[in-house]
């Protein structure tokens, strides 16, 4: 979803890899911005994150 939306990575490239959601999201949760468990039911298995748009999955 992020790569479909143009959001660039925190390094600004455009091809987004899990590893680097799930660091956002651990990193979001740490700060309390995000419910607990987000990463987890975020990125799912492989096949989800691949359908999201999201490079390497």
């Amino acid at each position: 979803m992020l790569a479909e939306m143009r959001e660039p990575t925190p390094r600004g490239r455009a091809t987004w890899y899990p590893s680097s959601v799930k660091a956002l999201l651990d990193r979001a949760e740490r700060l309390g911005i995000a419910p607990q468990g987000a990463s987890a039911t975020s990125l799912g298995s492989s096949d989800q994150v691949g359908t999201c748009g999201v490079a390497g999955g």
